[in-house]
């Protein structure tokens, strides 16, 4: 037909597939605008061409069909407008979303790479370290069997949240027990909580001096751990303010390898 387009010719300019076109056709949003009744063709006029650059732009933006029929459907400026204004809220708010992943994902790299520096190492070290937000799951447990249940549990909780445990969560020993020297207990779970994360119920750990343990292990090892550090401290001056924290910064979800898991225990202590 003169001055019209068939459908593979709208498919070449707009690098458009004919199956999406053909889509399009069949929700309403773009439609021909003419079609040969005898063999069914589809022919579309120049006069379209803004129109479906406008479809291609909205659905570059993942905006839902329905949401692009309805605004066609009633095509103003202030309609438009608000559209884009209301598309604009949903991409600041994944904005966010990916922010958020990010700082997660930056977490995990960092803690990775520390990790690394410290497989085959035993390195004890004072260290300040700022205010950290942490959720609390207070239990006692001892056999690697009820840490594993307990800590799935704990996992299930902080996912309801939109949380997720890799690499932050960790076991505590209270200020008594180490006293004692007593390691035979674990008396609660901790997860560590970014900047962007938040709990009902959290507790900001104080920043300040810690007595820190980088091993070389899993976390069936660590009471051959505990009284080293606590040795260290006494060696140092120092005296234990606060209860033990400990987490894997390299376990079974980074590698295979049993000899590269590794381990941080951190104590807040002050001069004696």
């Amino acid at each position: 037909m003169k001055n019209k387009f068939r459908i593979g010719e709208i498919s070449k300019l707009f690098r458009i597939s004919i199956k999406t076109l053909r889509y399009y056709d069949e929700t309403g949003i773009f439609k021909p605008d003419h079609i040969n009744p005898e063999n069914r063709y589809r022919y579309y006029s120049a006069d379209q061409f803004e129109l479906l650059t406008m479809v291609t732009y909205m659905r570059h933006l993942e905006m839902p069909v329905k949401d692009i029929k309805k605004t066609l459907e009633n095509m103003t400026v202030d309609n438009i407008i608000s559209f884009l204004e209301g598309h604009q809220s949903n991409l600041d708010e994944k904005i966010r979303e990916l922010e958020f992943l990010k700082k997660k994902v930056e977490f995990r790299v960092e803690n990775l790479k520390i990790g690394k520096s410290m497989i085959g190492k035993e390195e004890y070290t004072l260290e300040e370290l700022p205010p950290r937000n942490i959720a609390r799951l207070s239990r006692n447990f001892s056999k690697k069997e009820d840490l594993e249940v307990a800590v799935r549990e704990f996992e299930i909780k902080l996912k309801k949240l939109n949380l997720f445990a890799l690499g932050k969560v960790g076991v505590v020993l209270n200020k008594d027990r180490l006293n004692l020297r007593n390691f035979s207990e674990y008396d609660a779970l901790y997860f560590l909580l970014d900047d962007l994360e938040s709990i009902d119920g959290f507790e900001t750990l104080p920043g300040g001096t810690y007595a820190s343990l980088y091993y070389r292990g899993s976390i069936e090892e660590s009471k051959n751990y505990y009284p080293k550090i606590l040795d260290y401290i006494d060696n140092m001056g120092y005296e234990l303010i606060g209860p033990a924290f400990e987490r894997a910064i390299i376990s079974n979800s980074a590698t295979s390898e049993k000899n590269e898991y590794v381990r941080k225990i951190e104590i807040p202590v002050k001069k004696s």
